[in-house]
This record gives C-alpha cells, sequence and structure tokens, in this order.
C-alpha cells in the first residue's frame, strides 16, 4: 500500500508538504507546477487518502439543585454553571442543563456521557447518579467518606485565616451567620465551615454566645438575623457570616440600628462575589474561584470521556484568599 514517504520520494518534495496539500491547508502558497507533480505522483503510485473519522460527538450534563431564580440571588452556583459552559464551548461539548426539580431528572442523564452535579445531592441521589453515569463528578460537595469524586473548597483554612485576622484585628467578641441546607431525605447537610468554627473559635479565645445563628444563605436570613443579634445591648464587635449575601443583609441592619461599620461592627464575608467590592465599605471577604472550579470539573469529565477511563473516586479541594477591603476595623484595647 503506498505512503505519503512514497509520493513525496516521487514528487520531490517534503512528506509535511503533501500531507498539507492533499489536506488543501488554506495557509499553503505552492507553485502551480510543483502542485501538478503532486498529484501525478499521488496517481502514479496509487496513493489512497485515508478519510478522517468523525470526530466524537460528546455531551456532558449539568445537573443543579439549584432553581433559576435561586442562582440569581446568589451568584456563587451561577458562576460554577459559566465556568462549566465556557469550557465545553471552547472544545465543542455539548451541554444539556438539567434541574433537579425536573421530575424526569435521572431519565435525562441516562445517555449522557458525562455528569456535572452542582449543589448539594442526598447519598442515595449521589449514588444514583454514578449508577447512571460513571464519569460523574460533584461540585461543592464534600463527603467524610472518599467514595465519589468531589471538587469542594478548603473551608477548613478559609476559618483560620478568618480567626486569625480578627484576633489580629483585637476581636474577642464575634457573631456567626451561617445557612442551612436541607437534602432531599430531609438531613442537614453538614456545613464544614460551621464544623471548624465551633472546633477553633473558643480554643482561641473567641466569645461567641449568644451570637451564633444558623437561617439561610440569602441577603434576607441575614438582615432578620442581624435585627436579631442587635436587640441585646451586649453586642459582638464583629460578625463572620458564610456568604457575602448574608453579610450584604447583616450589612444592611447594621446601618439601619445606626451603627457604623467598622467603627461599631466589622463585617466579614464568604465568596467574594462582584458585589461585595461595590458594597458600603466594600466587604472584605475570602476569596473563591467558583468559575475555575467548574472549568476544572469540565475538563476532568472530559478527561474521563475521551479516554474512557473511570477514576478512582478522588477529593479535590481549591484553596481561598482573604481580601481585606473596608468592612473591618481594628478594636481599641480599654486602658
Amino acid at each position: 500500500m503506498a505512503t505519503l514517504k512514497d509520493v513525496a520520494a516521487l514528487a520531490g518534495v517534503s512528506v509535511a508538504t503533501i500531507s498539507r496539500a492533499l489536506n488543501q491547508d488554506p495557509t499553503l502558497s505552492l507553485p502551480k507546477e510543483t502542485m501538478d507533480k503532486i498529484m501525478k505522483a499521488v496517481e502514479e503510485v496509487g496513493y489512497e487518502k485515508k478519510a478522517r473519522k468523525p470526530k466524537q460527538k460528546i455531551q456532558i450534563g449539568i445537573l443543579q439543585w439549584y432553581s433559576l431564580e435561586q442562582e440569581m440571588e446568589d451568584p456563587y452556583y451561577l458562576s460554577m454553571r459559566v465556568g462549566i459552559e465556557q469550557y465545553c464551548l471552547q472544545d465543542c461539548v455539548e451541554i444539556m442543563r438539567i434541574f433537579k426539580s425536573d421530575g424526569n431528572w435521572q431519565d435525562l442523564i441516562k445517555n449522557l456521557d458525562g455528569l456535572i452535579c452542582i449543589g448539594k445531592f442526598s447519598q442515595d441521589e449521589m449514588e444514583k447518579c454514578v449508577e447512571l453515569c460513571d464519569k460523574t463528578i460533584f461540585l461543592d460537595m464534600e463527603t467524610d467518606r472518599i467514595e465519589f469524586n468531589t471538587i469542594s473548597l478548603s473551608f477548613k483554612n478559609a476559618v483560620l485565616d478568618v480567626l486569625e485576622y480578627l484576633k489580629e484585628k483585637g476581636h474577642t467578641k464575634i457573631a456567626f451567620l451561617g445557612g442551612q441546607e436541607v437534602l432531599s431525605d430531609n438531613t442537614v447537610y453538614d456545613d464544614h465551615r460551621v464544623r471548624y468554627f465551633l472546633d477553633y473559635a473558643r480554643p482561641m479565645g473567641f466569645e461567641y454566645n449568644p451570637w451564633f445563628l444558623i437561617g439561610r444563605y440569602t441577603r434576607e436570613s441575614g438582615y432578620e438575623m442581624m435585627k436579631t443579634i442587635l436587640e441585646n445591648p451586649d453586642r459582638p464587635t464583629a460578625v463572620f457570616c458564610c456568604s457575602d449575601p448574608l453579610a450584604i443583609g447583616a450589612s444592611k441592619a447594621i446601618r439601619e440600628a445606626g451603627l457604623k461599620i467598622p467603627k461599631d461592627i466589622s463585617v466579614i464575608g464568604f465568596d467574594d462575589i462582584d458585589a461585595a467590592a461595590y458594597s458600603l465599605p466594600a466587604l472584605t471577604t475570602l476569596h473563591a474561584e467558583p468559575a475555575k472550579m467548574g472549568s476544572f470539573a469540565a475538563s476532568m469529565v472530559h478527561q474521563m470521556i475521551t479516554r474512557n477511563d473511570v477514576l478512582t473516586p478522588f477529593r479535590i479541594v481549591f484553596p481561598c484568599q482573604l481580601v481585606e477591603r473596608e468592612s473591618v476595623g481594628s478594636v481599641k484595647k480599654q486602658p
């Protein structure tokens, strides 16, 4: 069977030039007589160009536990989805968006090549997802045992960074505002920020009772919880919020009470959404990379598909970085 080398030898040009010419490379410019020599050599040696195999059509599903309305209220998950979609668009990967509220969501993921689940899922739901699509990654999930592919944030280091930062600023009385996420089996998701705060706050010398409150991850919840705290004349000097929407809501309650941030109460958030830098005052927060987490998850699933490989369950943790702006101040030492 004739090869490109045979054609090149007869035509007196390189193999690379033969290949580019036969593939009609638009950047290749050859004299007509050279092109004629190549085509004549192809005919004489009987070279037949192999037809290229059509590129594999890949479809990745995005299973969201948030509704569109909830996603717009808290852009953290929106950024994750955008990161996934940007990667898939760049690599010509098809996307199917599925919501857990869809009654037939399990049927929709049966024929997918890969799946990325954004948000919080029960043990049964995670097992069902992997059963229906073995190339699955869970975003913003962290399980105690490594039995699923998960990508999450380094909450332990983030909480320690916050506590050490507040301690350096002289704060000893701090409030904690968290959110409760209920899974489909009516169990409460174990938010590791709550766990690590309770593990480290008291040993580090912080007082946080009765200002430890858990509500929902919304501005409204942050506002209501902060109002409750301010009803007590004994108030904290700083409040650590587990999301920026919580911090934005808490800040509104503080201002309405006639108090100033950070002179009277310091506020620190989590996630570093776009609004954090433009709040008044600009919000000190933990910077996360949800878009990069989404893009990375998409690349991992894509790799598993193209290699037809199911990896050993893994846990990947992305770091958070403290971004100091204007909402945290120092506590003056009492004489």
